[in-house]
C-alpha cells in the first residue's frame, strides 16, 4: 500500500486520517470548553450555560452587538458614547454571526459563541499541512483549545475567522495558487484592517516561486502580466477593504472612517517604536498601569522575534504578513497587543515548533498553557485589561 503524505492526504477530505483528526480536535475543543465552564462555575458565577456564553461578552463584544443588531452608524455619537462609532469593526465576522441571529433567533453572545468555536475548529483541523512535525501540530491545537488565548477564540470577536483565514490563505499559497489565496486574502481584508497585508505575502509568495524556477529578477515583471490569474489575483486581494470603503463612503461620507475613528479610541498613527520609547523613558515603576503596558510591549517584542524567527526559517510569506500586522498595530499604540499577536496564527506555529524541539518541554509549557487558560479566563470574565 502507497503511504499518502501528509498533504496529500488534506487533499482528500473525507480519508481515514482527516476524519480521525477531525475527531479528536472535536474532541480537544469540547475538553477546553468544559475546562472553562469548570472555572465560571467555581469562581462563583452563576446562570448555568447561558451565563457562561454571555460572560464572553466584554469589551468590543458590545460593538460588534450593535452592528449585528442595528448596522453601522450614520454619524458619530450615542447616548453614553458622544465620541465613537463603529466604523472602527469590519463587517465580515458580524455579517456571519448575524445569519445565525436573524437567521436561527440566537442572541449575539450565543452566535458569536458558536460561530467562533466553529471556526476556530475548522482552523484547527486544516492547519496540519502547515506544521512540520505531528507533534508540534497537536501541541498548537491543544494551545489552541486549552491555552492562554483560547477564551478570545470562543468570543464574538473576529480572531477566530482571522485564524482560518490566514490558515487557509498559507495553504493556497503553499501550493502557489495565487487566484485561490487572493480570495482569502480579501475576505481577510473584510475581518480587520490588517488583513490586507497579506497582499505582501502573496507578492513574496510569487517572487519565491520565480527565483525557485531559475526566474531573473529582470524577468519578474512580464513573468506576472503573462499570468492572468495572478493579474487577477492582484486586483482581487484588497477587494474586501475596497467594498468597506466604499459602503463608508456612500453611509458617512467618509471612505476612511474606519480609520478616522481611531482617534476616539486614543489611537493615532506614529512610529511603529513610538510607543515603546516613550515608555522605556518612562521607566519601569510598580504601578499597575506600568505594568500593564510593560506586558504588552513583551507581548509585542515576543511577536517580532516569532517573525523574525519564521523569515529565518525561509517562512517569508509568514514571516511578512506577521511582521508588517505587528508593525502596523503597534504604529497607533501598544493596547491590545495580546489580541493582537493571538489572532497572528503563523507565530502560534512557529512557537509549537520551537517548543516541541524537546519533548520535556512541550509538557512543561503545555501544562502551563492550560493554568493560563484558567487565569485568562478569569481575567477576560472580569474584564482584566492585562488580558487584553
Amino acid at each position: 500500500m502507497t503511504t499518502l503524505s501528509v498533504e496529500t492526504a488534506d487533499r482528500a477530505p473525507l480519508s481515514a486520517d482527516f476524519l480521525r483528526r477531525s475527531a479528536l480536535v472535536l474532541g480537544l475543543a469540547l475538553i477546553g470548553l468544559a475546562f472553562r465552564f469548570a472555572v465560571f462555575l467555581l469562581s462563583g458565577r452563576d446562570g448555568g450555560l447561558i451565563g457562561f456564553v454571555d460572560a464572553h461578552c466584554v469589551w468590543d463584544c458590545s460593538w460588534y452587538w450593535g452592528i449585528i443588531v442595528d448596522g453601522y452608524h450614520a454619524e458619530v455619537g450615542m447616548p453614553d458614547d458622544p465620541e465613537r462609532a463603529n466604523w472602527a469593526f469590519f463587517p465580515l465576522y458580524p455579517l456571519l454571526a448575524g445569519v445565525l441571529v436573524h437567521g436561527i433567533g440566537a442572541s449575539p453572545p450565543l452566535a458569536g459563541f458558536l460561530l467562533s468555536n466553529l471556526l476556530t475548529i475548522g482552523a484547527a483541523i486544516l492547519v496540519r499541512p502547515l506544521l512540520g512535525t505531528e507533534r508540534a501540530y497537536w501541541f498548537f491545537v491543544a494551545t489552541l483549545m486549552i491555552g492562554p488565548f483560547s477564551v478570545l477564540f470562543s468570543s464574538l470577536y473576529t480572531e477566530s475567522l482571522f485564524v482560518l483565514l490566514t490558515v487557509l490563505t498559507l495553504l493556497a499559497l503553499r501550493r502557489s495558487n495565487y487566484l485561490l489565496a487572493a480570495t482569502w486574502i480579501a475576505l481577510l481584508s473584510a475581518t480587520r484592517i490588517t488583513g490586507v497585508l497579506m497582499v505582501f505575502a502573496l507578492a513574496v509568495q510569487v517572487i519565491v516561486d520565480h527565483r525557485k524556477t531559475g526566474g531573473r529578477w529582470r524577468d519578474l515583471p512580464m513573468r506576472v502580466l503573462r499570468d492572468s490569474n495572478l493579474v487577477l489575483a492582484i486586483f482581487l486581494a484588497p477587494l474586501g477593504l475596497f467594498a468597506f470603503m466604499a459602503f463608508l463612503w456612500l453611509h458617512t461620507g467618509d471612505a476612511l472612517a474606519f480609520s478616522h475613528i481611531q482617534r476616539a479610541w486614543g489611537r493615532e498613527f506614529e512610529g511603529p517604536f513610538s510607543a515603546i520609547a516613550r515608555l522605556v523613558a518612562a521607566g519601569f515603576t510598580t504601578d499597575y498601569f506600568s505594568f500593564l503596558q510593560w506586558s504588552w510591549v513583551l507581548v509585542a517584542l515576543v511577536g517580532l522575534a516569532l517573525s523574525c524567527l519564521l523569515g529565518l526559517r525561509r517562512r517569508l510569506p509568514e514571516a511578512i504578513f506577521c511582521a508588517l500586522s505587528l508593525l502596523t498595530a503597534l504604529s497607533t499604540g501598544i493596547g491590545s497587543m495580546v489580541r493582537f499577536v493571538a489572532g497572528l496564527v503563523p507565530l502560534g506555529m512557529m512557537a509549537s515548533e520551537v517548543l516541541t524541539g524537546r519533548r520535556w518541554l512541550s509538557w512543561v509549557v503545555l501544562v502551563e498553557a492550560i493554568v493560563l487558560d484558567a487565569v485568562v479566563t478569569l481575567g477576560w470574565f472580569n474584564q482584566s485589561m492585562l488580558v487584553m
